[in-house]
């Protein structure tokens, strides 16, 4: 009698031990910060992006216009081009690129 009270209530235990690890599972969600960290990384790709199209567009106008025009348009729009083009980073570090949660739960 006593073995089969206490497996009774060792299986309530567990099951509730299994509904809060269900809702400490549900609750968790990213940290303000890695998800600022992630908003900030898609903008600057956006404004990247949005930077690359416009120099492809400059791309055909550069090609036809005159070498002799040395200090003019084409030459404005070169230096717009090189002003604007993303800098390749030196040797990038792996552990850079990746992504880190800051002030996580205590455990």
């Amino acid at each position: 009698m006593r073995r089969q009270k206490r497996m009774i209530k060792n299986r309530e235990s567990a099951a509730r031990s299994r509904a809060r690890k269900q809702v400490r599972s549900l609750s968790r969600s990213p940290s303000p910060a890695y998800t600022n960290e992630l908003e900030n990384k898609i903008s600057r790709l956006e404004e990247e992006i949005e930077h690359l199209k416009e120099l492809k567009k400059l791309e055909p106008v550069m090609q036809f216009l005159p070498q002799q025009e040395a200090g003019g348009r084409q030459q404005q729009l070169r230096r717009h081009a090189v002003l604007y083009m993303p800098q390749p980073e030196a040797e990038p570090k792996q552990h850079r690129h990746q992504l880190r949660r800051v002030n996580s739960a205590s455990f």
